[in-house]
């Protein structure tokens, strides 16, 4: 069977188009490049254009200083795939502070492979569309790594991963986390409550969370990334190629998987079986 870790990524790129971090307390930061495992979905960082030494990479340098990370609009902070239902929260009323929670809810998943990902404050930081716009002509760089070009970061996650008709999490952030060093402490510090209930035949992933109730540290969820463009040819004027758009977003590495996590193989009769092939 496939890594859950790419089962998981794969479900949210559809429902997102933007990369889910299997592993949040690891940081990704904009200007990270790398290749996709294809195995596991992960980036593995080769490094980054706006600290790095590369050769190539000193030709841009006056580009990265003109256009550093900026703020960007961010995203919603609950994302759910398909074959997942939100639902009320079933509360605990031993809890203090579940009801009052903003984030809250119980989240069903159906016999196929769903996925879950909530986000406190989350804060988006992308790489001005100005600086792709002129390392395009340097095709020398990036030629086959894709770059982070956006990262959402927030003080707390969770995030659940299961393909076991009826499974149900139910989840709540209890207190409030602090927008900066300078507010209030809540008198309830920020937590996690949780309640999972599995299938007897549940094939779901361990719940993943983490929360600093300080607001200090940053954990990166979700990212997205680009890579160059694939050249296309006109077919019927042969003298020079076209191209879409220099930067394209970078899509998964792998073919369609089956409920299973496998990757689902096409085969074209007209490549397979030539020799039995009629038109």
């Amino acid at each position: 069977m496939a890594s859950r870790s790419r089962q998981y990524i794969d479900l949210i790129l559809q429902a997102l188009v933007k990369w889910p971090n299997w592993d949040p307390s690891h940081q990704i930061y904009v200007g990270d490049y790398g290749v996709v495992d294809k195995e596991t979905g992960a980036l593995n960082v080769q490094g980054n254009i706006y600290n790095d030494s590369d050769p190539l990479h000193v030709k841009i340098s006056e580009m990265t200083k003109k256009y550093p990370p900026e703020e960007a609009e961010a995203v919603e902070p609950e994302i759910v795939s398909k074959n997942v239902s939100k639902g009320e929260l079933q509360q605990d009323p031993g809890t203090p502070g579940v009801k009052e929670a903003e984030i809250k809810g119980t989240w069903k998943f159906n016999n196929k492979p769903g996925a879950l990902l909530l986000m406190a404050q989350p804060q988006t930081t992308r790489m001005p569309k100005e600086l792709l716009v002129e390392m395009a002509p340097f095709k020398e760089i990036l030629e086959v790594e894709s770059i982070v070009t956006e990262v959402t970061t927030c003080p707390a996650y969770s995030m659940y991963f299961s393909n076991a008709d009826g499974n149900e999490v139910s989840l709540s952030l209890i207190g409030k986390i602090p927008t900066d060093a300078s507010s209030n402490q809540s008198t309830l510090p920020a937590k996690w409550w949780s309640s999972v209930k599995e299938s007897s035949s549940a094939a779901a992933e361990p719940l993943r969370q983490g929360c600093d109730s300080t607001g200090l540290t940053k954990y990166t969820p979700l990212f997205a990334m680009k890579r160059r463009a694939i050249r296309k040819v006109v077919f019927r004027d042969l003298r020079r190629p076209i191209y879409d758009e220099p930067w394209v977003e970078t899509r998964q590495a792998w073919e369609q998987l089956d409920d299973a996590g496998e990757e689902i193989i096409w085969e074209d009769p007209l490549f397979t079986a030539p020799d039995t092939w009629k038109p």
